[in-house]
Formats: structure tokens, sequence, C-alpha cells
């Protein structure tokens, strides 16, 4: 999974694309259908047998189960994406960056997996989380823009779409800090 970005078209579309085999990518196919459809089906089909106009209580379980499906779908679909965050590499900001993403990976004890001039890839131990889940935070550098991918995986690598918001929040605390870092070094300077 490290290897294979193609970080020129990741660029380039706003998600992270990789370079799998086509083995993989139809494994990909039975998971999504399983998480969107079979799941919700399997849970929800006699709450939906059961439905009666009458009673509000037998609405209520199916609109349920329809809605997690719903939202299972739309997390699936934003798994890849990247955020960008505009004019952040200017300058030595890239040393920065670079020395506060070493900082965080040896005080929360992360493992970075790839560490180049295109691409810093972090993961956070399962037992960090104490889920039983992988997290891997997938940072590119594009000209004076960083792109920033925080992801999810499994058992084997598959990518779970259930912490997508956690995932999201990770992302906005990371570029936080590291244009707080950013400030604060500056504001040393000029003193």
């Amino acid at each position: 999974m490290t290897n294979n970005i193609k970080i020129k078209e990741s660029k380039k579309s706003g998600k992270l694309i990789y370079s799998e085999s086509i083995l993989l990518k139809l494994l990909e196919i039975p998971w999504f259908i399983f998480c969107v459809s079979f799941l919700p089906y399997f849970f929800g089909y006699q709450n939906f047998k059961q439905i009666n106009l009458e009673k509000m209580e037998t609405i209520i379980i199916p609109i349920l189960y329809l809605t997690s499906s719903i939202l299972i779908a739309f997390c699936y679909f934003q798994l890849n994406k990247l955020k960008r965050c505009k004019n952040i590499i200017i300058g030595n900001n890239k040393n920065l960056i670079k020395n506060y993403l070493k900082d965080l990976v040896e005080r929360r004890e992360w493992t970075i997996i790839e560490n180049n001039d295109k691409v810093d890839i972090l993961e956070i131990p399962f037992h960090d989380r104490a889920t039983g889940w992988d997290k891997r935070i997938t940072i590119l550098y594009d000209k004076n823009d960083l792109l920033i991918n925080c992801s999810t995986f499994g058992w084997g690598g598959v990518k779970l779409p259930i912490d997508l918001f956690c995932n999201r929040y990770l992302e906005d605390r990371l570029i936080e800090r590291m244009q707080k870092k950013i400030k604060t070094h500056y504001n040393k300077e000029l003193r």
C-alpha cells in the first residue's frame, strides 16, 4: 500500500490513486456491496417486513438501517480524498513540517513507513487506538501545497469507511498544529 501510490495522478485528482492489481480492484467491489447492501438488508429485512404505518415504532428501525447504509456508501467514496492546505510550504516550511512530523512520531511511538521529498507516510499502530485497526496518514508535497489523507485499515489491509469523520478531524488537527509550529518559528525569528 505504501510504494504503489501514483503521486502525480493523486496530486491532479485530489484523491489517493494506487497502482493496484486487477485482482485487488475486483475484491474491492464485493466488499463495497457487502458493506452497503448486504449488512443493512440482513439486519433490516425483518424490520421492513413488519412496517405498520399505524405504528410509528415500526418505521424508525428500517429508516435507521437505510440511513446507515447511505452513510456507509458516502464514507466509502470519501476514503481516498486528499485534503489540500494551500501555500503552507514556502521557504523553510517544508523542513519545519518534516521536523514536526519526526518529533510527533517519536513522541507517540508511531512508525514512518516512507519519508522522501514527495511523500511522508505515518502509521499509527492499533495498540495506540485500542480498536484493532491501523491508521495511516499520507502526506503529499505539491509545490507550495500540502495534501493529507488519513485512512483506517482493518485486517488484511482493507480500508474501512467506519472511522471517516475521526480521520477528517485528525487531518484538520494535524494541519492546524503544523501551521501553529510554523507561526511560532517565525515569531521566534522576529524577536
